[in-house]
C-alpha cells in the first residue's frame, strides 16, 4: 500500500466518519509488520487492534458495534 493510501485510509474523513474501528488479521510475520507500521505512523482517527484469530477479531468488532 503507498504511503498516500494509508493515510487516506487512517484519516480522511469520509471513511472514519462511518468506520467505527478496524480490526485487522494477519496470517504471517510480513503482514503483522506491515499492520504495525500503518498503526504507529499513520495513527488512525479510529481504534485499531490486531488479531492473529479471526474469532478475536470478530468479538472485538462485535463489541465496538454494540456501543454504536
Amino acid at each position: 500500500m503507498t504511503p498516500d493510501a494509508r493515510a487516506y485510509f487512517a484519516t480522511n474523513q469520509q471513511i472514519t466518519g462511518i468506520r467505527k474501528g478496524q480490526a485487522i488479521v494477519f496470517n504471517n510475520l510480513h503482514t503483522r509488520l506491515l499492520v504495525n507500521f500503518y498503526v504507529k505512523f499513520n495513527k488512525p482517527v479510529n481504534p485499531v487492534k490486531i488479531f492473529s484469530d479471526f474469532n478475536k477479531a470478530e468479538k472485538w468488532v462485535k463489541e465496538l458495534m454494540s456501543d454504536w
